[in-house]
């Protein structure tokens, strides 16, 4: 039987596990992120600047790659997901639920896009 320290130190243990493993997700994320940012900076100057458009940079790329995501996630995903789960008989989580990892999100998404503008 464990004692109470050796479960704090395995909960310790679990702690660092889940928390090096967010980390890793936010840095990919990240990284992903610029990459996108270039690959749009990169085609806007190739199809939309001989358009008569003007040239854009990495933030700004970024910040439309942000909004897109945004808007195509907030028209698609919910959509789909409601008929997934109801052909699977998957309950729906609580309003409150929804509603806080929605104003999560768009918080975050805020917040970033406000970064991101510092740099234009």
């Amino acid at each position: 039987m464990p004692t109470t320290d050796e479960k704090m130190q395995q909960s310790a243990d679990e702690l660092k596990k889940a928390a090096g493993g967010l980390v890793f997700k936010v840095l990919e994320s990240f990284a992903f992120a610029v990459l996108a940012a270039f690959t749009i900076s990169l085609l806007w100057g190739w199809f939309a600047v001989p358009l008569g458009l003007p040239v854009i940079g990495m933030a700004h790329a970024f910040g439309l790659s942000m909004l897109v995501r945004t808007l195509a996630a907030s028209l698609t995903t919910v959509g789909s997901l409601i008929v997934i789960k109801q052909k699977l008989g998957i309950p729906d989580k609580p309003f409150w639920e929804r509603f806080a990892t929605f104003l999560a999100v768009q918080v975050l998404v805020i917040f970033i896009a406000w970064i991101t503008r510092l740099f234009m």
